[in-house]
C-alpha cells in the first residue's frame, strides 16, 4: 500500500497459491503455506518483497490461519485445538495441542505477547473471539455480540 495515497500497488506476480501468511520481522520475508490444488500445495513458502515465491519444504497440511509468534516461529492452525510451530530457519516442526472446548472455525490469527508465554487470537465465523494460550496450553472462546454480523 502506498502510505501517502492509500492505494494498493501490486508487487510481483498475481498469486492465490498460498495462505496462512505471516511476516518474519527478523529476515523481512513473508512465509505461508501453499494452497490446495496448486503447484505449492502443502509447501512452506518464503515470499520476497518483490513477490518472488520459494518453496522450502513440503508435506505440510493446507491451512487458512497462520502468523509468527514471539519466538520467531511461524504458527499455523492445524486443528480446532492444535497449532503447529515451524522454525523457518531449521524447518523443524512442533505440534502443540490445547485443552478446552472445541471452538468454531478460525481463519486468521494474531499473536499477542504477555508474561505467561503469549497467546494467539482469532475470530470464528460464529462471532466468537478464540484464544490459544501458549502458557496454559488451553483454548477458550467467548461470544462477542454483533461480531457474527461483520
Amino acid at each position: 500500500m502506498e502510505p501517502e495515497t492509500g492505494d494498493f500497488i501490486n508487487i510481483g506476480l498475481d498469486q492465490d497459491n498460498y495462505n496462512a501468511v505471516g511476516l518474519n520481522e527478523a529476515d523481512g520475508f513473508a512465509y505461508g503455506i501453499g494452497s490446495r490444488n496448486t503447484e505449492f500445495e502443502g509447501y512452506l513458502l518464503r515470499i520476497g518483497g518483490d513477490g518472488h515465491v520459494e518453496a522450502l519444504v513440503g508435506d505440510l497440511p493446507t491451512v487458512a490461519a497462520g502468523t509468527f509468534g514471539g519466538d520467531g516461529r511461524l504458527f499455523i492452525k492445524t486443528g480446532s485445538k492444535q497449532l503447529t510451530a515451524i522454525d523457518v530457519e531449521t524447518l523443524e516442526t512442533e505440534k502443540i495441542s490445547f485443552a478446552g472446548s472445541k471452538p468454531g472455525a478460525v481463519h486468521d490469527l494474531v499473536y499477542i505477547d504477555d508474561e505467561e508465554g503469549g497467546a494467539f487470537f482469532g475470530l470464528s465465523k460464529y462471532g466468537q473471539l478464540v484464544k490459544y494460550d501458549l502458557g496454559s496450553q488451553e483454548v477458550s472462546a467467548v461470544t462477542v455480540q454483533g461480531l457474527d454480523e461483520i
